[in-house]
């Protein structure tokens, strides 16, 4: 069993380092795509994996606090739409020389309550600017850890 073990290990950073992608701006864009279509359905397993357990941002935020902000808003609120445009991706070393993402883009979201719409992200169909962080996992797929320049319209959501 150990050696079973062992070779599943061995196959899987062989499949890694053979057929790494490299740096492909529509990898970071299906992050999006994805978080996007979890929010509509209000998927909150699926749309809190796309965001990193080393998540930290500037207003103190980590990854358990967006969890419980996403959890809220999908408690509070029947429907949601998220929109973005103008993704521009660029790809760096971090501070400890892991691969990251940068990807700076205008995003739009939106919730109803009550069949009224709510202005979460943006107003009146004015997309705010954000830029957010992205670093590689160990199974070498991209997730969120850092997020600037987002102004949600509601500050209640923990």
């Amino acid at each position: 069993m150990k050696y079973l073990v062992l070779l599943v290990i061995i196959f899987v950073i062989i499949y890694l380092f053979i057929f790494d992608k490299g740096d492909d701006p529509m990898e970071v864009q299906s992050v999006f795509n994805g978080f996007v279509e979890s929010g509509k359905k209000k998927d909150l397993d699926k749309a809190t994996g796309y965001i990193s357990r080393n998540y930290r941002d500037d207003y103190g935020g980590n990854y358990i606090f967006i969890k419980n902000i996403l959890r809220n808003i999908f408690e509070k609120y029947e429907g949601l739409d998220a929109r973005y445009k103008d993704l521009l991706v660029r790809f760096e070393k971090g501070p400890n020389d892991e691969d990251r993402a940068v990807a700076k883009l205008k995003v739009f979201v939106e919730a109803t309550k009550g069949g009224i719409p709510v202005n979460i992200v943006g107003s009146n169909d004015d997309f705010d600017t954000v830029t957010v962080y992205l670093e590689k996992s160990s199974f070498g797929n991209w997730k969120i850890i850092q997020v600037e320049g987002l102004d949600a319209a509601e500050e209640n959501y923990y």
